[in-house]
Order: C-alpha cells, then structure tokens, then sequence
C-alpha cells in the first residue's frame, strides 16, 4: 500500500533554499560544494530542534529504513577501514583525505535521516531542486568548456560529481507525469551534465552516455513501441558519435591516446603515462593481493611498493616507471582496499554497494523515480570507481552526499500517483547491477 502524502509545509524553508542555492553553484568551486554540505548540517539540526514544535510527520517504513540502510552502509564501510588501518599500526586517527571524505559522508547521511523523518517539505521543492542540478549541471559544462580540465577539482572526481547530479536530474526529464516544458527542461540539463563530462575529458565517467539508452531499454520494456525505436536509434547515435570523436584528428575524448598508452605499456614496458601507470598498478596491485589476500600488505607498505618502484631494475627499466614512482594509490578504488587491507578491506567497500542496491529495491515501494535515481547513482559509483580511488577527494564525497540527499529530499514529496506513473520498471537496471 502507498504511504500517505508526506504534510506540506506552506512557505519555502530558508535554509533549504540557501542549500539548493549552494547546489547550483558547487560544481564552480570546492568550497561551495563545502557550504552547500555545511547547509545541509545545519537545515538537519535547524529541524531536528524544532521536531516537537509540530505534530508527528509519518514516514513510510520503505522510506526511513531506506535512510538508515544508507548510513549502515557507510558506517561499516568507514568502521572497516579503519578497522584495518589499526590492524596494520598505521595512523588510525590521523586526519587523511579518506577520513575526511567518511566524515563528510556519514555526517550527511546522517542530515538526512533526520530531514526525511522530521521534514515538512513545501510546494514545488522537487522542482526547486530539479533547478538547483539544471543551474549546476549548466554552469559545469560552460566552465568546462572554457577552461578544459583545469577544474576547481581533480577532473575525475569532479566528473563524478556531475554524474550523479545526472542521476538525480536524468530520471525526471523521462517522467511523463511532468509537463512537457519541465520535461524539456530537466532535458536539456542532463545533456549539459553530459556535455561537461566530456568536456572535462575524464574517461572514467563516460558511463553517463549509456543512462539515455538504459532509461529507453526501461521504458521499451514497459510495451512503448516508441521508446523500442529509439532505443535502437539512440544507441547508434551514442556509438557513431564516439567512433567520429575517437577518429577526430584533435582526439577531443582522449580515447586514441588511452589505447595508444596501454598498447605502448604493454609492448615496450614504459609506464610513464596515464593508462601505462594503471596498467602497472593493476599488475602490481593483483599480484601482492594474491600473495597477501586476507589483510593485505597495508597502507604503508603500498606506499613503499610505489615509491620505490623499478629501483632494483635496470636504470632503462626503472626510468619507464618514473611516473609510477610520483603515484600515491593505484588508481582503482577496488584494488585499493584488495591491496591495503585484503578481502576484509574490499567486503567493506562491496558492502556498500549491496547497501545501496538495496535502497534501490526498497525505495520502489515508495516512489519508483526514486528507486531509479539511486540505481543510477550505484551504477555510476561502481563504474567510476575502477579508474580512480576517489574516496582520496574531498569534492567526490561532497557530491556523493549532497546527490543522495536530495534524492531522498524529492521522495518527500512524492504523492499516490506516483505508483501508477508512466514511469519504466527499475528491474532491468538492479539487474544489471
């Protein structure tokens, strides 16, 4: 049965718009993205104060268990983590970029759970929000086009961050419960998030061009004879525009340059590039996680394993690794904790994911916009985690957070139509996953 309409409160909170205001601007600069953060601590604990002011909000079940299962999920990410980095005597309490990137996380779960048990949204905040990722995703992508990959942060990280705004602004341009205009809209503000990714050149999180031919397979499986046509179109067009880009004398997607780097670390050993490194990392990350496979070797010792990489070589061999030796993690969020901290170290990290997966299915129950936006959200973290150890930036947590926030935000005020909407079923995606 479909949980009641979530109480309306009737003016817009100040603080809730001095976030989505943050919001639209966090893509220019790391510092917004740290206030819109902020704000979101704030707002929590402005609602938490004011909780017994106003009679009891009823929350599904689906919905509040959904929230908690995203903060469990966190926590024993965080708690294995550093579990292991205890376990091997290394600065358990020193404050790294990982445990800074756990702290923004967990704190924001942590905001909202307490907005989605005590809010009392208002009129039009699922499209107040909506704007707030269309104004970021729009301002990203002219930023990008302007100064390339010289981003306020690391460009893979800070394409991640445009990804899932994606996700969470994606979902609604294919709701048919929209008006075509909002729908036009949201629209064109997943195809500038698209553009901004490309632009910033990060190949890692081209998996935002597949999004447009999954939410078209979704609605093909629905019966939309429609949707079946263009599916089949757009997935030409998406595979005919990154043959054109790939062959294009300028190499706009760096995609030769990636094939020309790993077929030259493979053939002649040099690793002084961006592929040929991962390539390295990947070989030297399997090989000491199958000699060490239950603990790892520990942060220290990876450290070590880059830093002093190909010394013992010849001085023509230990030049090809010149670049490896400036690395400190191996580019693979996955191969990251397999390396450091063994399997115990990689089911924290894959228990996250199950995590999210099941949010996913339980959100269903609740509104299925929802339950496709974290979908898409799971799929991007999964993705974009085997070419980057982002937990090591601070904007790539902010954006993860943030991003999931306001996915939970929108499923506030979700109605009874929201079931029967003309929405594709998330099976397909979870599947996949």
């Amino acid at each position: 049965m479909l949980a009641a309409t979530a109480p309306i409160s009737e003016q817009p909170s100040r603080m809730g718009l001095a976030l989505l205001g943050a919001v639209a601007l966090a893509s220019l600069n790391t510092k917004i993205a740290g206030v819109a953060w902020l704000l979101l601590l704030v707002w929590a604990a402005t609602v938490w104060r004011q909780r017994n002011r106003s009679p009891d909000v009823y929350r599904p079940d689906a919905l509040l268990g959904a929230s908690r299962l995203w903060l469990l999920g966190l926590l024993i990410y965080a708690g294995t983590e550093l579990a292991m980095t205890w376990g091997w005597h290394g600065a358990c309490c020193s404050y790294t970029s990982e445990v800074n990137s756990f702290l923004r996380l967990v704190t924001a779960a942590v905001a909202t759970l307490v907005l989605v048990r005590h809010l009392r949204p208002w009129p039009g905040m699922r499209h107040h929000i909506n704007l707030a990722v269309v104004t970021a995703l729009t301002s990203g992508a002219v930023l990008a086009a302007i100064v390339g990959r010289d981003l306020p942060a690391h460009p893979i990280p800070w394409a991640a961050g445009m990804v899932f705004l994606v996700c969470v602004l994606m979902p609604h341009a294919w709701d048919l419960h929209n008006s075509p205009g909002r729908r036009c809209v949201y629209g064109l503000g997943s195809a500038m998030g698209v553009a901004g990714v490309l632009l910033s050149q990060s190949r890692g999180s081209f998996v935002v061009l597949a999004f447009p031919v999954i939410l078209l397979v979704l609605h093909a499986s629905r019966g939309h004879r429609r949707a079946l046509v263009l599916t089949g179109a757009t997935g030409l067009l998406t595979f005919a525009l990154l043959g054109g880009l790939a062959v294009a004398p300028s190499d706009p997607l760096r995609l030769r340059l990636a094939a020309v780097e790993t077929q030259q670390a493979l053939q002649t050993k040099d690793f002084n590039s961006s592929l040929g490194a991962r390539v390295y990392l990947t070989q030297l990350s399997w090989h000491h996680f199958t000699e060490a496979p239950w603990a790892g070797v520990g942060a220290s010792e990876r450290l070590n394993l880059l830093k002093n990489a190909g010394l013992d070589l010849s001085p023509t061999e230990s030049e090809g690794l010149s670049h490896v030796r400036t690395l400190g993690h191996v580019h693979n969020q996955y191969l990251h904790h397999a390396l450091d901290n063994g399997v115990f170290g990689l089911a924290g990290f894959l228990a996250l994911l199950a995590c999210m997966m099941w949010i996913s299915l339980r959100l269903r129950t609740v509104s299925s916009l929802a339950s496709l936006q974290l979908s898409l959200i799971t799929l991007s973290h999964g993705f974009v985690s085997l070419s980057n150890v982002n937990m090591a930036h601070n904007f790539y947590a902010l954006s993860w957070g943030l991003s999931v926030a306001l996915v939970f935000l929108q499923t506030l005020v979700c109605d009874e139509t929201d079931r029967a909407r003309v929405l594709p079923t998330t099976r397909g995606i979870q599947a996949a996953l």
